[in-house]
């Protein structure tokens, strides 16, 4: 059972895992020992949350408990449902498959972008990580051990939208890495994980991605097997949680979101949480809350006695949401094209043709974000389609600096990439979804220079 104790120090004898950052606030400390709750076993998939009673556990008001729900929820961990409270996510043989394919699309990224920065010495520390990681048997500490080869090898990236990602990954992925850590093919497939760093010191970029890929796709293939067994087992994997309904926070950051899109709220201003409820006619804790999930968009900044300040455009954060589009909307479009339905293909034409009658820059964003997302949709694979989802987001304000003929130029490379996927040319699309992220990419540079 949960004890306050557990907000201010880990487990003893355990250091806390290099993947989770000390809190810096208390909804930060809750949600840690939640998430060790539901890593642990204690909470198992389908058990109900109640705040009031974690609250009163933990000696706390139900204000940070709310928040730190929230956010286990972004990490799939959790599922908020309107009149029935958060409730523990269930496992899912689909769910780990997902997991496992972002894994291998964003260590592929992430090795072509550090492979140019990585010295003998840092191969070294990722080597001996490695190592440790094969002789670990206790899965939580494996989990840990693993986690830092990847720590190691990506220090040196400028990439904190990238670096993020791979936390949030992780923390996603610790539950089904406890029952990896348990099967007795766990280990057998370690190898894998020396091998690429094997390749990495010879020189060898694509051979250490083709091995981690090759790692990943067994692993999937393994962890499928295993919970499609469990799911004869009663009580062991649940039914999917239905999706959740939008709350008063969604709904205030939406509008807070819309101004930052719109440029009412410039980048570097400060949004002192006391007038802007004032504003827009709402109380301080839903607010609080909405600045929270801003943040998760890299939106906001929350700042130590600052409160929050609106993050400013800058061209590192264009390349990099750039990179991770590209890589996330690949894997997304190679299950969505195949099971692309004429009503799919409808509902991304009528946003496509919304945009293209919109005369407000900021509102022709926001539905293109909507056409990918209805051309991805049919890809089924949640945890994916919502990184997808919050990086189109953080895009938005970009693509509305777009001047007119910008816009119809990028407007008509969608519709080519909508073609495309009617066609079911999945070759094609992937080609159209990479060339027109890289031109959008080359306009909006030219558009941040052209504001300095």
């Amino acid at each position: 059972m949960l004890k306050p104790g557990r907000l201010l120090a880990p487990r003893p004898g355990r250091r806390p895992p290099a993947s989770r950052p000390a809190g810096r606030t208390l909804s930060d400390r809750i949600a840690a020992a939640i998430r060790d709750g539901i890593l642990s076993g204690e909470y198992p998939g389908g058990k109900p949350l109640r705040q009031a009673a974690l609250a009163e556990r933990l000696g706390v008001s139900p204000i940070p408990v709310r928040e730190a729900l929230r956010r286990l929820e972004g990490e799939g961990l959790v599922s908020c449902q309107p009149f029935r409270g958060a409730v523990v996510a269930s496992l899912s043989a689909g769910e780990s498959v997902g997991l496992l394919e972002v894994w291998s699309v964003l260590h592929a990224l992430g090795l072509r972008l550090v492979f140019p920065l990585l010295t003998p010495a840092r191969l070294d520390r990722a080597q001996r990580a490695a190592e440790a990681a094969m002789r670990e048997r206790d899965p939580d500490r494996y989990a840990d051990r693993r986690f830092r080869v990847h720590e190691t090898l990506y220090a040196p990236l400028r990439r904190p939208r990238f670096l993020a990602l791979v936390r949030l990954l992780d923390r996603s992925s610790r539950r089904y890495g406890s029952v990896w850590a348990r099967l007795p093919a766990s280990h057998t497939l370690e190898p894998f994980l020396d091998d690429h760093l094997a390749r990495l010191r010879e020189g060898d970029l694509e051979g250490a991605v083709r091995s981690l890929g090759e790692r990943f796709d067994r692993a999937a293939e393994v962890m499928a097997e295993h919970l499609g067994r469990m799911k004869s087992e009663p009580g062991r994997v649940a039914a999917p949680v239905p999706q959740r309904r939008r709350t008063l926070a969604d709904r205030i950051a939406e509008r807070v979101r819309r101004e930052i899109v719109r440029g009412k709220l410039a980048g570097g201003e400060a949004l002192p949480q006391v007038e802007l409820a004032r504003r827009l006619g709402v109380s301080a804790i839903p607010l609080r809350e909405s600045l929270r999930l801003l943040e998760n968009e890299g939106l906001v900044r929350l700042e130590p006695y600052r409160g929050a300040v609106v993050t400013p455009l800058s061209a590192g954060e264009l390349a990099e949401l750039t990179d991770l589009r590209r890589s996330l909307e690949a894997l997304a479009l190679r299950r969505a094209v195949p099971a692309l339905m004429p009503r799919d293909a409808s509902a991304a034409h009528a946003f496509l043709r919304k945009a293209a009658a919109a005369t407000d820059p900021a509102s022709a964003a926001d539905l293109v974000r909507r056409f990918t997302l209805a051309l991805l949709a049919p890809a089924d694979r949640p945890f994916l389609l919502g990184l997808v989802a919050a990086q189109a987001r953080a895009t938005e304000r970009y693509e509305a600096l777009l001047p007119a003929d910008a816009r119809r130029l990028h407007l008509r490379r969608l519709s080519a990439l909508l073609a495309a996927c009617r066609r079911r040319d999945l070759a094609s699309a992937l080609e159209l979804n990479d060339a027109r992220h890289e031109a959008l990419a080359g306009a909006l540079r030219d558009r941040l220079a052209a504001r300095r």
